[in-house]
């Protein structure tokens, strides 16, 4: 059995999320339609050439295996020429008749631009086939635009399949980069610094076999691979190597005085078995507490990690004391000259023990500027604004990009939502004129932008069945006869745009009917709330008139507006469960409740100095920062644990040695193997800030960042708080 990747947008919520509900619930009742559109630009779409060139589009796109129909400009070309079969062609561009005029302006924003400068095919496809189809009419798109001569713009593809699918494909392919480079980069560091083949075997060895065992335990519990999970084998390299780092510098301390590669591995895991044991404990910990999340595939990673922490120990103490006993010289390497420590260690080491000596000297002061400072920053964050606008979380120049700017400013708005409400078998006159008036009420929503003072938003488009038959009834044969005969006349014509909009009756005698919503998809999360909820407002009041109708808000524009400002608020819930969790392991990993007090703002304060200056720096906090607390206080603690369990033994043997002594002593004991992991990790992570996708660069930036802040701080904030809180000696 393999581990597959869950691509649907549904996979993302819960199944209590009541946005996810309700479009489960519109599937249910009218049908699972992704939709892509071709787009491209054609000043002479109007004219019978640019129509034609339309048709031989819209005909190859409907030939593509798992496209279920196809609407255009020259299917509705056919659709008005029936209507009223004499006049000019293109008989849907002519301006003199209400036929042509009706349906020109029903489907403008879908098919067709109102400046007529912008044609589109939209093709609906089969869910069962999806990739497939959209990998083929990715190459029918290119294919068109190498034959292009001149005749308009290329293709651009447009949709919530495209979306999803380029999104998938970058963080894939950033992730597996971010692997390569992580794990080349540790093992190079650990080889350069340690001089030791042994170490480099061990962090390979526990790396492979914790991705394999994770994965394994994964397909066993049903656990899909999802939009944050990419970085699994990333945050399995840290910890294997961090915990293989600290483990390969006691070890070289070992041998320097003496002892044998068995007896120095040995002594080597006695005292470093206590930390690596507690950093693996805080580290799965803190990576569980994403499970407090709302968002499926952030509670799935999360356990992911903590079952890959658990790999990674058992993995260390069962793999690496074999490797780790083996003959200094067997595996002895050619850059070894001595058993001195390398120049770059010594200076970390001089470099841990200085920073500290001084931090503790200065400690006041310095813990009332990092005082200020996290005020202020805090106080930045606090007013932070989220970035709601999916097309952000691409860079402006990517093609996705440009593409879904056409919509934007050609198209009437990439943002795609529904009503659906319920609808007799026999669609009347009444009914329809109903529907109609409450479209005219959505098409008034006017409500003011909070960024833009004097302007307003609303709906750019809003479109039903009822809309096509009032066109319909301009057509002078059309006008005496029922509603059933209009649209049956559509059904036949354009049962595609039929078929999206209204469901066959169920055994109830019951339809379900589709109003479809368009707006605006570049608007600030609050602005966006605020258009949905007085949709929702107008959806209760046309539900209390008429309640046999039981209208209700679904789809894809309200359900990413709740998926950001999900990610965002339950950063905050995550951090404070990890906050908590990491607390009371901390007290039992010490023995000691102020080495607690002064771990936690070690490892917190960083977190709130990066979000506060990204919010002021960036404006908006993306995707990319949702999981940045969780994540770094999970990997940071890592040199809280082992500083305060090296600070704790030293200060046990030698009871009457000065604490600011002992202090300092802990600091150039950890300070080697923490500084050599924190450069790997900088180097590796920051290799993702030349992502396409922008949450995961800054994912990568704002990580790199605050780890190297949350090092320093271990090195300097966490003895100063130790001696500024003069924690009784155990």
């Amino acid at each position: 059995m393999q581990i597959q990747t869950d691509r649907a947008l549904l996979a993302l919520f819960a199944p209590d999320d009541p946005a996810a509900h309700a479009y489960r619930r519109s599937i249910d009742q009218l049908g699972n339609l992704p939709v892509i559109m071709l787009v491209y630009r054609d000043p002479d779409l109007a004219s019978a050439p640019g129509m034609q060139r339309n048709a031989e589009l819209t005909a190859k796109v409907e030939s593509i295996a798992g496209v279920r129909g196809v609407l255009s400009p020259s299917i509705l070309e056919t659709v008005v020429t029936r209507l009223r079969p004499t006049g000019p062609r293109p008989a849907l561009m002519d301006k003199s008749n209400a036929v042509s005029r009706g349906f020109f302006q029903i489907f403008s924003g879908y098919t067709h631009s109102k400046d007529r400068q912008y044609g589109a095919v939209a093709a609906i496809l089969d869910p069962e086939k999806m990739r497939e189809s959209v990998r083929s009419i990715r190459q029918l798109a290119e294919r068109w635009n190498q034959n292009l001569e001149g005749e308009g713009s290329e293709i651009q593809l447009v949709g919530e399949p495209v979306l999803l699918d380029d999104a998938f494909d970058l963080i894939e392919r950033d992730g597996q980069r971010l692997a390569m480079f992580v794990v080349a980069l540790l093992g190079f560091v650990l080889l350069v610094t340690l001089r030791d083949l042994r170490v480099v075997a061990v962090s390979v060895l526990v790396i492979l076999w914790s991705v394999v065992v994770t994965r394994a335990v994964m397909v066993t519990m049903g656990i899909p691979l999802s939009l944050v999970s990419s970085i699994l084998t990333s945050i399995v390299a840290i910890i294997a190597s961090t915990s293989t780092l600290h483990w390969g510098v006691a070890a070289a301390r070992y041998r320097r005085r003496g002892h044998r590669s068995v007896e120095a591995a040995a002594r080597s895991l006695r005292d470093l078995f206590s930390p690596i044991f507690w950093t693996c404990v805080t580290t799965a910990a803190g990576f569980l507490s994403l499970t407090v999340s709302r968002i499926v595939p952030v509670q799935q990673f999360g356990v992911m990690i903590a079952v890959a922490t658990t790999s990674v120990l058992i993995s260390l103490l069962v793999i690496g004391p074999a490797i780790m006993a083996l003959p200094w010289g067997d595996l002895q390497t050619r850059l070894v000259r001595d058993r001195k420590p390398s120049r770059l260690q010594r200076f970390f080491q001089t470099f841990s023990r200085r920073i500290a000596s001084l931090s503790i000297d200065w400690r006041w002061s310095l813990l009332l500027v990092l005082g200020i400072v996290t005020v202020v920053t805090g106080y930045w964050m606090s007013g932070s604004t989220v970035e709601s606008n999916f097309l952000n979380n691409f860079r402006s120049n990517a093609k996705i990009s440009k593409a879904y700017r056409d919509v934007e400013n050609h198209l009437g708005g990439s943002g795609v939502w529904d009503i659906v409400l319920q609808a007799p078998a026999e669609l009347d006159k009444t009914f329809l004129a109903n529907v109609r008036d409450f479209e005219s009420q959505l098409r008034k929503i006017r409500i003011p932008a909070s960024d833009k003072e004097g302007t307003t938003i609303g709906l750019s488009k809003v479109l039903s069945l009822a809309d096509a038959d009032r066109v319909a009834m301009e057509a002078s044969l059309m006008r005496f006869v029922p509603p059933s005969t209009r649209l049956l006349l559509m059904r036949t014509q354009i049962p595609t745009f039929y078929d999206a909009l209204i469901s066959e009756p169920n055994d109830q005698g019951n339809r379900s009917m589709r109003i479809m919503l368009r707006s605006q998809e570049d608007l600030n999360a609050s602005d966006k709330l605020a258009l949905i909820n007085a949709v929702e407002n107008e959806v209760k009041k046309f539900s209390q008139s008429h309640p046999e109708t039981k209208p209700y808000v679904a789809g894809y524009y309200v359900l990413m507006t709740g998926l950001v400002r999900s990610l965002i608020d339950d950063q905050w819930r995550s951090l404070v469960v990890s906050t908590i969790a990491i607390m009371l392991l901390l007290v039992m990993a010490t023995g000691s409740v102020r080495d607690v007090i002064a771990a936690l703002p070690t490892n917190l304060a960083p977190i709130v100095w990066i979000l506060g200056t990204a919010a002021v720096i960036q404006g908006r906090l993306n995707m990319g920062a949702a999981m940045i607390g969780a994540c770094a206080i999970g990997l940071s603690i890592d040199g809280s644990v082992h500083y305060l369990i090296a600070k704790n033994r030293i200060a046990r043997r030698h009871s009457r040695r000065p604490l600011q002594s002992i202090a300092i002593v802990a600091a150039g004991k950890v300070g080697v193997p923490v500084l050599l992991a924190t450069v790997a990790l900088i180097l590796g992570f920051g290799g993702l800030t030349t992502s396409e996708f922008v949450p995961t660069a800054t994912f990568g930036g704002l990580l790199s960042i605050t780890l190297a802040i949350a090092t320093i701080a271990n090195l300097t904030l966490l003895p100063a708080l130790v001696t500024a809180l003069r924690a009784r000696r155990d």
